[in-house]
This record gives structure tokens, C-alpha cells and sequence, in this order.
């Protein structure tokens, strides 16, 4: 289903448009919590937030593919998940 959704969105501009703004729209989003977390004290000054993010977002998009290929379960996927939150926040 991702597959055959993924090329119909490279096969139709204005689906791979919207598709494009959704990440970014996401990582503001993701950026401006963190940094709210940094300004109650609960996000370090050593944290690199964009980077963080970035690589938040990549691993659930990766994990997605591994649920649905029976890699991971979706407990496993929150875990690994919460493991980087927990890394991130004090």
C-alpha cells in the first residue's frame, strides 16, 4: 500500500507538493516543544535540537516500515521511541 501510494504522490505534482510541507510543518512543530522543554529546564543547552528532531522523526518513519513488516511490534517501536525521548529530556 506505501509503495503504490509513494509512486502515485511521484506521479502527481500536487500530491507531492502537500506531501513536501507536511515534514517541515512537523519539524517546526517538534522544534518549538523541545524548546519550550528547554525553557521549563527539562531540555539540556547541550541538546541540539534540530538534530534531534531530524533524527526522531527518521526513526519513526523507519520504525513504520518495520511493524508493518513484522520487524518490530508496535510496543518495541513506543520503546525504542522513548528511549530516544528519554536521552533528550532530563
Amino acid at each position: 500500500m506505501f509503495v503504490a501510494y509513494f509512486a502515485h504522490m511521484l506521479a502527481d505534482p500536487a500530491l507531492a507538493a502537500t506531501v513536501r510541507e507536511t515534514p517541515p510543518g512537523l519539524q517546526r512543530l517538534l522544534c518549538d516543544m523541545l524548546g519550550q522543554g528547554r525553557e521549563l529546564g527539562q531540555v539540556g543547552p547541550e541538546v541540539d535540537i534540530p538534530a534531534e528532531v531530524a533524527f526522531l522523526l527518521a526513526g519513526a518513519e523507519g520504525l513504520q516500515a518495520g511493524v508493518l513488516l513484522g520487524q518490530h511490534t508496535p510496543e518495541r517501536a513506543v520503546a525504542l521511541i522513548d528511549h530516544q525521548l528519554g536521552r533528550i529530556f532530563r
